[in-house]
This record gives structure tokens, sequence and C-alpha cells, in this order.
């Protein structure tokens, strides 16, 4: 047996959204600049790619996968989904726009809020990663 899984209830649900609603409210990612969170996520892209062969290895045993698929397929498109997500969030800064009175509209992106996703079991790293990415990276 490669490792255990427990079932989650209602109440760890509720507990996990709480607990990822106080780390928002602190601030600590969430009001973050852009560009600060985006060398974090190109960092883990850089990350994932230098440590594919344990990465590969933990997915194939994780999902019963062929090795080479997920050395081939799985870890190098999980990394590229940190490495988009890590080049958008550069972008992520205020755009002014025109609007139809004599005046400019300031727009700037900001995170509000927590997001909650489920990944199915087949290709759990890259799904998990396109999800967390770009919620990282807003």
């Amino acid at each position: 047996m490669v490792g255990q899984a427990a079932a989650a209830s209602p109440t760890d649900a509720h507990t996990a959204v709480r607990a990822a609603r106080a780390a928002f409210d602190d601030q600590r990612w969430s009001g973050m600049p852009a560009r600060e969170r985006s060398r974090i996520l190109l960092r883990a892209a850089s990350l994932m790619r230098e440590h594919t062969e344990e990465l590969a290895q933990a997915e194939s045993l994780d999902v019963g996968k062929p090795i080479t698929f997920a050395r081939n397929i799985d870890v190098p498109n999980a990394a590229d989904h940190f490495e988009y997500y890590g080049a958008l969030a550069q972008q992520l800064d205020g755009s002014v726009r025109n609007t139809p009175l004599p005046a400019l509209a300031y727009t700037r992106r900001e995170p509000h809020g927590v997001v909650a996703a489920i990944s199915p079991y087949n290709f759990p790293l890259i799904l998990s990663c396109s999800k967390i990415a770009p919620a990282l990276a807003a």
C-alpha cells in the first residue's frame, strides 16, 4: 500500500474553508504584490522540473500509471501550469480604460476570496495544478 486517505466529512470541509479564509484574510499571500507571487510560482515550476523524477515516481505510485507517462506528461504539464500562471501574474497590475465620459477608469484586479476545487483521481497532479496555480496567481 502506498498510502491512505481519510473520507472527508462536511465538518472537515467547513474546517478547511475556515482555515483557507483565515489564511486569505491574514494577507501574507493575498496582499503580496503580483510580481512577488509571480516569482514564487515560477520558482515552483522550476523546482517541479528539477524534481521530475521524484514527482513522477510519486504520481506513478499514487495513480497506478506507467512511470514514463508520469515523467513525460504529468510532471511537465503540471510545471507548465505554474509557469504559465506565474508569467500571467506579472500582468495582473491595474489598467486604465476609456469611458463614455470625459474621464478614465482605473481597473485593478484583486483576490477576493477562497477557492474550493475537486480533482479527479486519474490525473491528480495535472488537474490539481490547473486549479491551484491560477488561484495562487490571482
